[in-house]
């Protein structure tokens, strides 16, 4: 066990493996507790190592860019996965990347109706998402060919008696926008366009608390409706606030960096007063 524990500690990082040991074992090393203690510590950091994952796999869907910012915007010592400090700091970070990478599944194409498709395919329920989808490196080739096929001309299906049927120009896009995204990296979901979202799920995609995003709403920032007693919001109706903030937000830090150009501020050190120069 403590050879596992050992690549456990690795997965976790230098920080939240510390934070383990001081909760769980008084800061002792693995080798000096009790078998009890041991069994306590394996299943704690195998919890970690599992959000761990989750948040490589969630990272990879926003993008370096992003993933710096959201670990400033949360006043993390760095971007490395060994200065988060404890559970609490990583469930932050979790729910902030994820929440920031079903936002990328929603906007990475435009939203598709699937009522232009025709009365032969079925329509989706209006309450369905589907799970985002990433795919694997052994398949960036496949895709990057299959996207230049695509690109070449008119696609067909061919059944599997060898029956062909060419694609729809609207079913081309879309799936041309897909290859795309998928081969950039980022997880892709389809959704309805007027999907309709609870507060909690709308909370999750912003990236704020549900009592903060209810104020939104009751302040008019974002249109919801009733369905009984129950507020609930569209994702079109979402993702334009979410936009509205986005750039109202780099615009802020735009002039913020203009300011101090202009000031001569922009890449010096201002010390408080008092503090000496080294």
């Amino acid at each position: 066990m403590l050879a596992r524990i050992g690549e456990l500690q690795q997965k976790a990082g230098h920080g939240l493996s510390q934070f383990v040991l001081k909760k769980y074992a008084s800061g002792a090393e693995p080798e000096t507790v009790a078998d009890t203690t041991l069994t306590t510590i394996f299943l704690k950091l195998t919890d970690i190592g599992n959000g761990i994952e989750r948040l490589r796999r969630a990272a990879a869907g926003v993008g370096d860019a992003q993933y710096s910012m959201i670990c400033r915007e949360l006043s993390f010592s760095s971007e490395s996965i060994n200065d988060i400090p404890d559970r609490d700091a990583l469930q932050r970070l979790l729910n902030r990347i994820e929440a920031e990478a079903v936002f990328e599944c929603f906007s990475c194409f435009d939203y598709f109706d699937y009522g232009t498709l025709g009365p032969r395919f079925k329509r989706m329920p209006a309450s369905s998402v589907n799970e985002p989808v990433a795919i694997p490196q052994t398949e960036d080739e496949p895709i990057a060919e299959l996207r230049r096929l695509i690109q070449e001309g008119s696609a067909k299906l061919v059944g599997p008696d060898g029956r062909q049927l060419e694609l729809p120009g609207t079913v081309q896009e879309l799936l041309l926008k897909i290859l795309k995204n998928l081969q950039a990296g980022r997880a892709v979901s389809i959704v309805a366009e007027h999907q309709e979202l609870t507060t909690q799920r709308a909370a999750n995609i912003l990236g704020v608390s549900r009592p903060f995003l209810v104020r939104l709403l009751e302040e008019g920032h974002i249109p919801f409706h009733m369905v009984g007693s129950h507020r609930r919001i569209y994702l079109q109706d979402l993702l334009a606030y979410k936009h509205r903030r986005d750039n109202a937000r780099h615009e802020a830090l735009d002039r913020m960096a203009k300011a101090e150009l202009e000031a001569g501020t922009y890449d010096k050190v201002i010390l408080h007063e008092g503090a000496e120069e080294e």
